[in-house]
């Protein structure tokens, strides 16, 4: 998953700042050596454009993807992956770097890199747990994937109780194999279903289907509530390899 977290993240609270869910979720890269494999383009200099919608199908931003290094490391091959996120009704954010492993036969994220450091910085001590989100090499129809969790604990001058933000990513599962054409060409990707459960000063409950192609990563995604009905997705709109 690229920026599922750091887009949560960005909408709480504890930010100061709002703005809207976005998703772009990776797969499983091809490493030189190793055995996983990803989706999104294993080439340096690649570069991917995700668009996202609101409820209503209105254009809200763009996130685009760029391919910035690939390199063997101890435990893998490494990838380094830049993200420049455009959102109409927001300020402009800095591009972000974000580093990706391919490790035996799982592709690994690191959920710790997806908060963004300013949003810490002004707070005295900020306490950052997580597990790793990753993907097995193959995916079949039916099978289930791990969850991932991060939790954020934030204490400020002043604060006698900590500010604790977590974020759950529960119930993955390859739902089906779909074909999905986009201005960006037409891709055969699996379909991915889970659960986001967020909870800080409130509760947040949603539903994430995804499509994930081979080479590519993701292709479109949709966001709905806890009663089916869509509030945001994304598209993949255009490819550069």
């Amino acid at each position: 998953m690229l920026f599922l977290t750091h887009s949560i993240f960005n909408t709480a609270p504890m930010n100061k700042t709002a703005s809207f869910l976005m998703l772009f979720m990776a797969g499983v890269y091809t490493g030189y050596t190793q055995k996983c494999t990803l989706y999104v383009p294993n080439k340096i200099g690649a570069v991917i454009e995700t668009t996202s919608y609101d409820k209503k199908g209105k254009e809200t931003g763009t996130n685009t993807l760029t391919i910035k290094a690939i390199t063997n490391v101890a435990e893998g091959t490494q990838f380094l992956v830049e993200n420049i996120s455009k959102q109409k009704k927001s300020e402009e954010v800095p591009p972000t770097e974000y580093t990706f492993l391919c490790k035996g036969d799982r592709f690994v994220m690191d959920m710790k890199q997806f908060v963004p450091k300013e949003q810490v910085q002004s707070y005295k001590d900020a306490k950052i747990e997580a597990t790793d989100l990753d993907y097995p090499a193959t995916m079949q129809v039916g099978q289930s994937l791990a969850d991932g969790r991060i939790t954020v604990s934030l204490t400020q001058e002043g604060m006698p109780i900590p500010m604790v933000t977590s974020v759950d990513i529960l119930n993955r599962k390859v739902t089906g194999r779909e074909d999905v054409v986009t201005r960006a060409g037409s891709f055969n990707c699996y379909k991915i279903e889970y659960d986001v459960a967020i909870k800080m000063m409130f509760k947040i409950n949603f539903k994430v289907t995804e499509w994930v192609a081979e080479n590519v990563g993701s292709v479109k995604s949709e966001t709905r509530d806890t009663n089916g009905k869509l509030s945001g997705s994304t598209l993949l709109t255009r490819l550069v390899n």
